[in-house]
């Protein structure tokens, strides 16, 4: 398995390497996570999609928001370390945000500030912070 693996993930990251973001890319992305999610490798896909989410989003935003979805969705079920969701739930609702989903939003930075420990990178709670301050202000009417 451990071998199958290993290849399977060399090939996949080659491609990608050479592929720009777009209907390709998106191909590839979504056959690796799908690979890797048939070895029960669940915590990798979420690492996958997560990757695949911030490359495209400035090309395929919507895209970008289903791989977002389902990345953090496959790190939850994942035994990955709580720390490993934070950056792929800030994602997610940075672009909950930017499509106006705002309650989603909302959900998403709860999760993170719930699964974020004391010694959470700063940054990161700065920018869910600021964020989330944001994400109020376009909620509550003037």
């Amino acid at each position: 398995k451990n071998r199958v693996l290993g290849e399977g993930v060399k090939m996949f990251e080659a491609l990608k390497k050479r592929t720009p973001p777009g209907p390709k890319y998106t191909s590839l992305a979504k056959a690796e996570a799908e690979f890797l999610v048939d070895l029960k490798e669940y915590a990798q896909a979420g690492v996958v999609l997560h990757e695949a989410a911030c490359c495209l989003l400035p090309t395929s935003p919507s895209i970008a928001h289903d791989f977002a979805l389902v990345s953090v969705h496959y790190l939850q079920k994942s035994v990955s370390p709580p720390e490993d969701l934070l950056q792929p739930l800030l994602t997610l609702a940075t672009i909950q945000h930017s499509h106006n989903h705002l309650h989603p939003a909302r959900e998403t930075l709860k999760i993170l500030f719930d699964t974020a420990s004391q010694d959470a990178p700063r940054n990161l709670i700065e920018s869910a912070t600021a964020l989330e301050r944001s994400v109020q202000r376009r909620l509550s009417p003037m």
